[in-house]
């Protein structure tokens, strides 16, 4: 069995990005989409010397005055000259007039006697000319994920579409005999569907197109239905059905269209995970049982994604103290654990077939091969919005 970091790396070396369709999109339609090459500024922001205040442009040798008000100039006032000798009634936003080198806030008037008299203030309250963003100025990166203020950014900076990458196509395929939609009635033996629902919620937050298939036990059935999904998916991902027994039918279907590459990995939940290709189309097979189904999709399918997106697979955790105790065990464990202000608390049932601990948890704690784990240990803390 592999251990859990060189399952990732060799996983990862496996995957081979391939230039992918793009299309180009308005900004007010791309958030959340993946950039598809760097896009530069062409344009500046602000594109003119902008108030920083309400007040008066002025010349700073003509202070304190008094002097005269040539004119007023509201935020998407076109801009002006201010005549010598003179100053300009400004708003916060207004471009300021050629001429002026500071603006006076309206709380530095001293009084008014042919015109206005202004008590010079420390600094000139203008923001200049590509204050904020200069032209060229490399505002989003290829693999970057636009967010509200990547998108803000490229507004500012001159653009009104962004080329994205077209959305990963993935095809989920779940397997068993045993199970049934979400709400059907169940015969003796059988169960709900709810790895199907919970994962295929997984990539759609991840900004995938999921395709969710259901297979029985059928050996013929599912090598046909990894065939197609082979032949239009970016990525297959199987659950359940990974495993040696004689109803266990995935392994031998993916050889029989290409390869696995590794099976096995040393951790808790989650041992049963494997990889490979189904011709240039790599193939992951999570475990059924949905503890295990889950942790595989964290730390093996989401890192396969960013990778197929030309994304950093960065992950951030941080050590916090345990306020519990558990032996040491083979594998590398990541127990379901919750955040508090004393430290993490350990859900009592850690059973990989158990969804509901998930649910409770707020990350996982890993603890490494035959480590036990005593209270006030430090322990390495994955919360759950950076893993999901």
């Amino acid at each position: 069995m592999l251990e859990v970091r060189e399952a990732q790396a060799q996983l990862l070396q496996s995957i081979i990005p391939i230039e992918r369709a793009t299309e180009f999109l308005p900004l007010a339609g791309a958030l959340d989409r993946i950039c598809a090459s760097e896009v530069n500024a062409i344009a500046d922001s602000p594109p003119f010397r902008r108030s920083v205040m309400d007040g008066y442009a002025v010349r700073a040798d003509d202070l304190p005055g008094p002097l005269p008000v040539a004119f007023e100039l509201p935020a998407g006032s076109p801009v002006r000259v201010l005549p010598p000798g003179q100053c300009a009634r400004i708003f916060t936003g207004a471009p300021v007039p050629d001429g002026a080198d500071r603006v006076v806030p309206q709380e530095n008037k001293i009084g008014e006697l042919n015109g206005v008299i202004l008590e010079p203030s420390g600094q000139p309250w203008i923001r200049p000319v590509g204050d904020d963003v200069q032209i060229g100025q490399t505002l989003v990166k290829k693999g970057q994920t636009l967010g509200p203020v990547e998108l803000g950014l490229l507004a500012a900076g001159g653009h009104a579409q962004v080329e994205v990458l077209r959305r990963l196509k993935v095809a989920l395929i779940t397997t068993g005999d045993e199970l049934r939609p979400p709400g059907e009635p169940l015969a003796p033996g059988q169960i709900h569907n709810a790895n199907g629902l919970m994962l295929a919620g997984l990539l759609n937050k991840w900004g995938v197109e999921c395709a969710v298939h259901h297979v029985t036990d059928d050996r013929e059935g599912i090598q046909a239905l990894l065939y197609e999904a082979g032949q239009v998916s970016d990525l297959v991902i199987t659950v359940g059905g990974v495993s040696v027994g004689e109803h266990d039918h995935i392994r031998p279907s993916i050889e029989a269209l290409g390869r696995i590459e590794a099976y096995r990995v040393r951790m808790k939940p989650g041992k049963p995970f494997a990889w490979g290709q189904i011709g240039v189309t790599p193939i992951l097979c999570l475990p059924g049982n949905p503890a295990s189904a889950m942790a595989g999709a964290l730390l093996f399918a989401k890192p396969v994604i960013q990778a197929l997106r030309y994304q950093a697979t960065e992950s951030f955790s941080f050590a916090v103290t345990s306020c519990f105790e558990v032996a040491a065990e083979s594998r590398r464990r990541f127990l379901r654990v919750r955040l508090t202000d004393r430290g993490l608390v350990l859900h009592p049932n850690q059973d990989s077939g158990a969804l509901s601990p998930m649910s409770w948890a707020s990350g996982l704690a890993e603890v490494e091969p035959e480590q036990a784990v005593s209270r006030g240990q430090n322990l390495t803390y994955h919360p759950f919005e950076s893993l999901i």
